[in-house]
């Protein structure tokens, strides 16, 4: 395995949570504590999407040493969109568990998926009779 991503799509979070940046950076902070991470510069956060309401809320990027954390917060609903990326193993309960705690959200659907870039195997041949 090359690495792990969480994604977590978090439904109707608490608004006051995903449209406070202080809020945001709140939660990057303990996520990177609580799974070990070393983060790469200071993060980038910026409220785009004001041309549509719809789509409007915070971006935030953080690189860490090894990958990054991204995500996309919607001010109309406090819908959530967070992708962890890391070659360095680490705990998605722990994602899981302090998202809860801190956006609150009503649901949080998680995937996780093991990365690892491989080459495609070619098909078996058959012996025909």
């Amino acid at each position: 395995m090359w690495g792990k991503e969480v994604i977590l799509d978090c439904t109707n979070c608490e608004l006051e949570r995903v449209t406070e940046e202080s809020y945001i950076i709140e939660w990057l902070n303990a996520i990177v504590r609580a799974i070990d991470m070393v983060p790469c510069g200071e993060p980038i956060l910026r409220h785009f999407g004001k041309h549509d309401k719809r789509v409007a809320g915070y971006t935030l990027v953080q690189l860490i040493e090894t990958s990054s954390i991204t995500c996309h917060f919607c001010d109309l609903n406090g819908n959530a969109y967070i992708n962890i990326f890391s070659c360095k193993d680490f705990h998605e309960h722990k994602v899981k568990e302090l998202t809860q705690e801190h956006f609150r959200p009503k649901y949080i659907k998680t995937i996780v998926l093991d990365r690892d870039a491989q080459l495609p195997v070619a098909p078996s041949r058959e012996l025909q009779s």
